[in-house]
């Protein structure tokens, strides 16, 4: 199966888009998400990481996985993710943990 990677969006009435993102792209870090960042992370976190972050979405990213219920053999991918190196990565412990989960339960 090969399609675009469609990750369900917060609820973000009261938040704003960054400039440029078209409003049918997700969006990984919503505003709110920043400010929690800038919370956690040192103040000598250069403010345009933050910059990056609010404007990553997943346009470029394309999945390619096993239909649900398919019979699959040892040593064989379940998913394969393509895009940028850095939204990929981002993205990487979310989908292994929905995975992962999904087997064991």
């Amino acid at each position: 199966m090969q399609g675009k990677l469609e990750i369900r969006e917060r609820d973000v009435a009261r938040e704003t888009r960054p400039h440029g993102i078209k409003k049918n792209s997700v969006v990984l870090y919503v505003c709110l998400d920043i400010q929690y960042l800038r919370t956690i992370l040192p103040q000598s976190t250069e403010e345009e990481f933050y910059d990056y972050l609010s404007n990553i979405s997943t346009d470029s990213i394309v999945v390619h996985a096993v239909d649900e219920g398919m019979v699959v053999f040892p040593k064989v991918p379940l998913m394969r993710i393509e895009g940028p190196l850095a939204i990929v990565q981002l993205l990487e412990t979310t989908l292994l943990n929905l995975v992962n989960y999904a087997r064991f339960v």
